[in-house]
């Protein structure tokens, strides 16, 4: 919530100086404009952090389904996500209603500490991977100027 918020606020006030700049440069006078398009840089800065977080959402769920069903069910138990089959946890399920396209978000929201990690797991895995590499590689090198 506050991270919408915050977004809506940041392009209010983008989109409301900016109309007033321009408004205030072509008639004068600014006062009015810089409502009107205050009013649409929160508006546009809402929908487009729902939007985003929807994406982000529909991809974790096809990344992490049982992970998503795990948080789905904590935060909305009497909904029974838990009892869905792997074969219900599809994008397709949430995209159609707003309702369940809140309940996916929230989901996200509380997975994200545990998705981090997997993240953090994994990149800590490919540096070891490179700097095995990196090891084998500068071995052999050793190797052709002792020879060389």
């Amino acid at each position: 919530m506050v991270r919408v918020l915050v977004s809506g606020t940041l392009s209010s006030a983008c989109l409301g100086l900016a109309g007033a700049s321009i408004s205030a440069s072509l008639l004068g006078t600014g006062a009015l404009p810089f409502l009107i398009c205050s009013c649409a840089g929160f508006i546009f800065g809402a929908i487009g952090f729902y939007r985003s977080t929807m994406a982000h959402s529909l991809a974790m769920l096809e990344r992490y389904p049982r992970l998503i069903q795990l948080h789905l069910d904590a935060n909305f138990p009497s909904r029974g996500f838990m009892r869905w089959r792997r074969e219900d946890l599809r994008p397709e399920m949430f995209r159609g209603s707003w309702r369940m396209q809140s309940l996916l978000m929230t989901a996200l929201l509380t997975a994200q500490p545990a998705i981090d990690r997997i993240y953090d797991e994994r990149e800590s895995v490919l540096v070891e991977a490179a700097r095995a590499e990196l090891a084998a590689a500068a071995a052999s090198e050793d190797r052709l100027i002792a020879d060389g």
